[in-house]
């Protein structure tokens, strides 16, 4: 099984930033986290959907992210 460069090297986030604040939504983007630590538990290899293992990183990642932004 071998992954494609272009889901290695693609950074979709500048556009779907920009999108979703022009909209007035909030952005959270894990990308650089989920490349960086090569966690091979988070994804489904056969689809690259998220395993139970990543989706409870990403609610992780976003109540950190959630509760840096109370006051």
């Amino acid at each position: 099984f071998q992954v494609s460069n272009r889901l290695l090297d693609f950074n979709p986030d500048p556009d779907l930033r920009e999108v979703a604040e022009k909209n007035g939504f909030a952005y959270f983007s894990l990308l650089d986290e989920f490349r960086k630590d090569g966690c091979l538990d988070c994804y489904y290899l056969w689809d690259f959907h998220l395993t139970p293992v990543g989706t409870k990183r990403v609610a992780d990642y976003l109540t950190e992210e959630i509760l840096k932004g109370l006051p």
